[in-house]
């Protein structure tokens, strides 16, 4: 079944396994049901197995007849270490926040990496849905893409 944190996918175990709606496409998914409708055949991996015997699974990579809508501003490549880009600000974390850019996968800029002075509050420093200009520090083999607004002409953009 489609449900709005998920899709739970029986592919043959003893129980069904779930695929979180983060593990559904490498570009955000803001409903299931936009991607995958239930019955649909789908590709999946097994992740993990929990202690409570739940099965984690994803559909990342596996399906290419799923494509990411026009406007989710997906290229599907990743960018370049050491690449300057203009996004926005999608979510915010104690940790940091989440920037579109136009890739696969949000970016994380680390509180760390947000000023040339102690940050302790992200929200001090952005909102969600400022325009940002970034700069790509690290590209992981994991999709992980650290950012940083350090340098000059990086941060949020001011509005004209």
């Amino acid at each position: 079944g489609v449900v709005p944190f998920g899709v739970f996918v029986n592919f043959g175990a003893e129980r069904d396994g779930m695929v979180h709606i983060s593990q559904i496409a490498p570009w955000r998914i803001e409903d299931p049901a936009d991607v995958v409708s239930p019955g649909q055949a789908v590709r999946v991996r097994l992740l993990d197995i929990r202690d409570d015997g739940k099965l984690q699974l994803t559909m990342k990579g596996l399906n290419p007849d799923i494509a990411p809508p026009a406007d989710a501003g997906f290229s599907g490549k990743m960018p370049d270490e050491g690449g300057i880009y203009e996004g926005k600000v999608v979510s915010i974390r104690n940790f940091g926040a989440f920037v579109n850019f136009g890739f696969a996968r949000d970016g994380l800029v680390h509180v760390s990496q947000m000023a040339d002075y102690h940050v302790s509050d992200p929200e001090d420093v952005v909102s969600v849905g400022d325009k940002v200009k970034v700069l790509v520090q690290s590209v992981e083999p994991s999709g992980r893409i650290a950012l940083t607004f350090k340098g000059d002409g990086l941060g949020v953009l001011e509005e004209v």
